[in-house]
């Protein structure tokens, strides 16, 4: 498979699939995709490191600014979800 093959298979998957702006999707956004869901849905970071085959969690981190984001998302839908959570430990 060519690196031309790939982006026009991803492209037309996400055109496919009704992508809004699937001419912005890339192979490389689609790595980021899965590696972000990966997080959010194991919050385990050295799983999406081995995943992606970094070397180093440092490279692995910018994902996180994700599950941060969506921490934030919580908190303001439930403010007080923070302390109720910190006082059961």
């Amino acid at each position: 498979m060519t690196t031309t093959y790939a982006r026009q298979f991803v492209k037309r998957s996400a055109q496919k699939a009704g992508i809004a702006e699937w001419e912005r999707v890339s192979p490389h956004t689609f790595r980021h995709t899965c590696a972000t869901e990966l997080l959010r849905e194991t919050g385990n970071l050295r799983l999406v490191q081995v995943a992606l085959g970094h070397s180093s969690v440092s490279t692995t981190q910018r994902y996180t600014h994700i599950a941060a984001a969506d921490l934030e998302r919580v908190m303001s839908v439930r403010p007080g979800l923070l302390q109720q959570a910190a006082s059961t430990v």
